[in-house]
């Protein structure tokens, strides 16, 4: 997946709120390494790359981690949330209006 299919993606999925974690991602990615896929589980935003590299694995959970904090849908600061049986990174807001649409 390139940059702009990533960002896509997720925007579809989620919302623009990962949309500059996607970014730094694509930022640092080494050369000869190439994401195969870019998704949300478990309330965080994953990656996975072909071939592995420990190193860049690493940076990928840091990304992982920030993503537990930035709202999903609009990058405010956010908590993790669980409705209908889905967990989610939401800020309040965004909270309120996914239980009112439930």
């Amino acid at each position: 997946m390139n940059r702009e299919e990533s960002k896509s993606w997720i925007k579809k999925t989620c919302g623009d709120g990962w949309l500059p974690l996607i970014d730094a991602v694509y930022d640092k990615l080494p050369s000869g390494i190439q994401v195969t896929s870019v998704y949300q589980k478990w309330g965080s935003l994953n990656f996975d790359i072909k071939p592995w590299n420990e190193n860049f694995g690493g940076y990928l959970e840091e990304i992982k981690e920030k993503s537990l904090e930035l709202c999903e849908v609009c990058g405010a600061k956010a908590e993790e949330k669980t409705t209908n049986g889905w967990v989610n990174t939401l800020c309040k807001i965004h909270y309120a209006l996914r239980l009112k649409n439930t």
